[in-house]
């Protein structure tokens, strides 16, 4: 049997998806200066490994002009702008798989009863080659499958003499192309959401707005078509109705055929919802997303009513969403200190590299107060840093650090609780009376002091990339902090701090629709190219650093002035 399931494999790919993460703001005619679309996308994503994003342009003369990034060895364009719309993605709380659970034949663990008849499972033989003590090795494995999907076997979905599981997943097959070329021909967000339902290839939440002025979001992919009804009907453990309670991950009756997902009149395949049912909402305002399910998309229409499998509702949003959606509401009514309301492409770059940490807006003054009553000798340098730390996670902010590793070892804990009437504002204020709120900072201190890290060290000398004999200072911080501008270190070293990113923002977007046409701007904070000794290994990353923006080049004037250098192709 295979020891390391398909299910493990696809729980981990999702948990990985959404520590990644990813910001995006759609913004319409209501709330732009120039009365038109504007876009920002900002994923986390790797700095290093093969799920690098790369810059790339189309153009077809008289058919087709779209900038933006794909993955490296990937030839479409997964995010970016045309002259009509512009869209970014984030990752999706929707689960996209479930489970069977099957009850075998007593006589034979490798058939499973359907409809009161034992079926034989379909097994294949694999053999690979496997490197063992420096020699390839021929291994042989037989995998097993039902009608519902692989079999798998794990810790949490074991195979038993009694019962057993198999992994479903929708099949998406081979429509990502078609798919991609129909996005990029949509001429506004009306007919994009049409595409998007049409092929529901995406695997992402859409966040886009157009040259009109109107905005989408949407969560168009295949999703199994499990509602509660059918989950409560076909979960016939404790274990799958736990699953389902706590995870939304079904496991459903894999003996009945009444427990088959059901299809929607306009899904695109078998046994998904369709795009009809699916989160989406068009707003002439705003939508927003940072990896929090649909449902506070935008705070004056709450998306309700969906299957769980969708996502959760009324539910504490995480303070990177919340910040989100602060700043939009903030700028929208000028009262950021940016200057005149509403947003234009100059105020939303601002937005975006204002690198705000809302947990430090929370907590930062009672903490301060809880560090000066401890009695121990370090305290008092890590009350000075928190009370003057600017609250921020700027290059010169000192004492962003040490909030780090105290929200990291778990101590941002809130007296006041989550409430539904208040989602962007709650839960609220430090609860100084948890024992594990001082626990978490006077680790903090002692780790840092173990380090030999001053606690009022600037952010800029101890988060650091790290580029041949070069350091280069980084600003931004930690998503789960509710810091907007995400950036996820790796491990501290003793005196230096971090001198490596693992991931965070990483394409960053702005585009604005104009009455010339669109307007962009955007930075690939790792920088193109992975080459040590190319002057594009490092460029972007300075250019981060100091808070730059390059210009997208949409115009054909535009990549002509920029051309390097020129290779034609001729059949």
């Amino acid at each position: 049997m295979w020891q390391k399931s398909c299910a493990d494999l696809t729980r981990d790919a999702y948990i990985n998806e959404v520590d990644l993460g990813s910001n995006a703001y759609g913004l319409g005619r209501d709330v732009t200066k120039g009365g038109k679309g504007m876009v920002l996308g900002n994923p986390h994503y790797p700095w290093d490994g093969p799920n690098r994003f790369y810059r790339t342009h189309f153009i077809i003369p008289g058919k087709l002009n779209i900038v933006g990034v794909s993955y490296i060895g990937m030839p479409l364009i997964r995010m970016g702008h045309t002259e009509n719309i512009a869209w970014s993605n984030t990752v999706s709380t929707a689960r996209r798989f479930g489970y069977y659970e099957l009850t075998l034949d007593p006589a034979d663990p490798t058939r499973y009863l359907y409809e009161g008849k034992p079926v034989a499972m379909d097994r294949a033989t694999v053999t690979v080659q496997v490197l063992r003590d420096g020699n390839l090795q021929p291994e042989t494995r037989t995998l097993y499958s039902t009608r519902w999907g692989s079999v798998v076997s794990s810790a949490t979905y074991p195979w038993t003499s009694k019962t057993a599981f198999a992994l479903r997943t929708p099949r998406v097959g081979l429509r990502d192309l078609d798919q991609y070329m129909a996005v990029w021909q949509s001429r506004n967000v009306r007919e994009l959401r049409s595409v998007l339902g049409k092929y529901q290839a995406y695997r992402f939440n859409t966040t886009a707005a157009d040259s009109s002025g109107e905005t989408l979001y949407g969560d168009l992919g295949m999703i199994p078509n499990v509602t509660r009804e059918l989950a409560a009907a076909c979960s016939i453990s404790d274990f799958a109705r736990d699953q389902w309670a706590k995870s939304s991950i079904p496991v459903l009756d894999g003996s009945r055929a009444a427990c088959d997902w059901k299809t929607d009149a306009d899904a695109s395949a078998p046994g998904v919802f369709g795009p009809a049912a699916s989160p989406h909402l068009f707003r002439t305002d705003y939508v927003t997303q940072s990896n929090d399910s649909y449902w506070l998309t935008n705070p004056a229409k709450p998306l309700e009513g969906y299957s769980p499998i969708w996502g959760d509702e009324a539910t504490a949003r995480s303070l990177r969403t919340r910040l989100g959606l602060i700043q939009v509401a903030q700028r929208v009514a000028g009262t950021d200190g940016l200057g005149a309301p509403k947003f234009d492409i100059g105020t939303l770059q601002q937005v975006m590299y204002g690198n705000r940490h809302y947990g430090s807006e929370l907590v930062r003054a009672d903490l301060a107060k809880l560090c000066w009553q401890s009695a121990r000798p370090n305290m008092p340098a890590a009350f000075k840093a928190l009370a003057e730390w600017d609250g921020k996670v700027e290059l010169d902010s000192r004492g962003a650090h040490l909030f780090h590793l105290f929200a990291e070892n778990g101590g941002l804990k809130f007296k006041v609780p989550f409430d539904p009437k208040n989602p962007v504002t709650t839960p609220n204020t430090l609860d100084t009376a948890d024992a594990k709120v001082l626990e978490a900072l006077i680790k903090a201190v002692d780790k840092l002091a173990e380090l030999g890290i001053a606690p009022d060290a600037r952010l800029g000398d101890v988060q650091r990339e790290t580029r041949g004999d070069e350091r280069i200072p980084i600003h931004g911080g930690a998503g789960p902090e509710g810091v907007f501008n995400v950036i996820t270190v790796e491990s501290l070293e003793p005196k230096l701090g971090w001198t490596s990113i693992r991931h965070g923002a990483s394409w960053i977007m702005t585009a604005e629709f104009t009455a010339n046409g669109p307007v962009s701007q955007g930075i690939l904070t790792y920088s193109e190219s992975t080459d040590a000794t190319s002057p594009h290994h490092s460029d972007q990353t300075r250019l981060y650093s100091q808070k730059g923006w390059d210009d997208l080049r949409f115009t054909d004037a535009a990549v002509e002035a920029g051309t390097v250098s020129r290779l034609t192709i001729r059949e």
